[in-house]
């Protein structure tokens, strides 16, 4: 454990990725003005590569007072900074004290190189800690931050907030995993950081058939699995075109029945959807390790309401729903809004 613990993360329930604690606190302590330039993007990739978020706020507070924040010059200044911590760490005989710096468990499932010191295994199958050089230098090399600013062209070194042509966000996603940098390989690691430079303005946010590609090509995640719970006949051998085929049921869905209003206050789009699919999973399996016998589509079967929904019902009602039960409509009427 590198700092103390937290009971609980908010970011784990809440369906808005653009209103997660750890999107937010990006901006207090790496402006993303910054996020065009070299030193930029090793900088996030060091706040992302460590799991930054709600649990590490107090260590995330402590950089919001420096100067430079989180956006690091240099390799040595990161590692530096970093160590500062462990040293006060140290300090503190009481480990409920210690300042929690990193997060391995950022995206539910602990994943070690998320932490700021990953353990590894050797050859004789033996784990070891990799120091924070070992950690950081990769994400600070200057082959990684040239490729950065060769793939954003006339976008770097500019505003995010001012960007015109922003990049696609299925190239961004083949740049990172281009880099070949543990943890930002495989999953959930090059999911986020690409729907990151979507979010602050960089890259536009992916098409809904590119986020369904990228779901059933990754099922052991959340957002397989909340389609799953929401009724779709899928399993592990469905073919990839009856994947895909669920979550654009499940977000044209959305698109059709929410209102404008609605799509704002939720931040609207692919990358809103499979964050939502996500927390249904991560609840149903939250409440079947808390013992309780609990179906969530049964629940839901009994709490939509007998009378006719009415779009914009939820604003002047809070136990309305803002979209209504498929059930209720018939199989014809499904399809055309599907097929758009």
């Amino acid at each position: 454990m590198t700092g103390a613990e937290t009971a609980f993360d908010p970011d784990q329930t809440n369906p808005i990725r653009a209103e997660l604690t750890s999107f937010l606190r990006l901006k207090d302590v790496l402006p993303f003005e910054f996020l065009t330039t070299k030193t930029g993007i090793s900088s996030l990739l060091a706040y992302l590569g460590t799991g930054q978020g709600g649990k590490t706020s107090s260590y995330l507070n402590i950089l919001a007072t420096r100067a430079n924040q989180m956006h690091f010059p240099t390799v040595e200044a990161c590692v530096n900074q970093f160590r500062e911590i462990q040293h006060i760490n140290a300090g503190r005989a009481n480990t409920a004290e210690h300042i929690q710096y990193d997060n391995p468990a950022v995206y539910g499932q602990p994943n070690t190189w998320f932490s700021a010191e990953p353990k590894q295994r050797n050859k004789r199958d033996e784990y070891f800690v990799v120091s924070l050089e070992e950690k950081f230098e990769p994400y600070f090399s200057s082959e990684l931050q040239r490729s950065w600013e060769g793939f954003l062209g006339p976008l770097a070194n500019a505003d995010p907030a001012k960007c015109q042509d922003k990049k696609a966000w299925g190239d961004v996603m083949g740049w990172i995993l281009g880099q070949k940098l543990r943890g930002f390989q495989t999953g959930l690691g090059p999911l986020q950081f690409t729907n990151t430079i979507a979010l602050v303005g960089i890259a536009s946010e992916p098409s809904p058939e590119f986020m369904a590609q990228w779901i059933a090509s990754n099922r052991e995640y959340g957002a397989f699995a909340g389609l799953k719970l929401l009724g779709f006949n899928l399993s592990k051998h469905t073919s990839s075109a009856a994947v895909q085929v669920a979550f654009l049921c499940f977000y044209r869905w959305l698109d059709h029945f929410l209102t404008n209003a609605d799509k704002r206050d939720l931040h609207f789009g692919p990358i809103f959807a499979e964050q939502l699919l996500c927390k249904v999973a991560w609840w149903q399996n939250r409440l079947l390790h808390m013992g309780r016998n609990y179906n969530l589509l049964e629940k839901a079967e009994t709490l939509f309401e007998p009378e006719e929904w009415t779009p914009g019902g939820n604003f002047e009602d809070h136990t309305k729903f803002p979209i209504p039960s498929c059930r209720e409509y018939p199989t014809s009427v499904f399809q055309g809004i599907v097929d758009g």
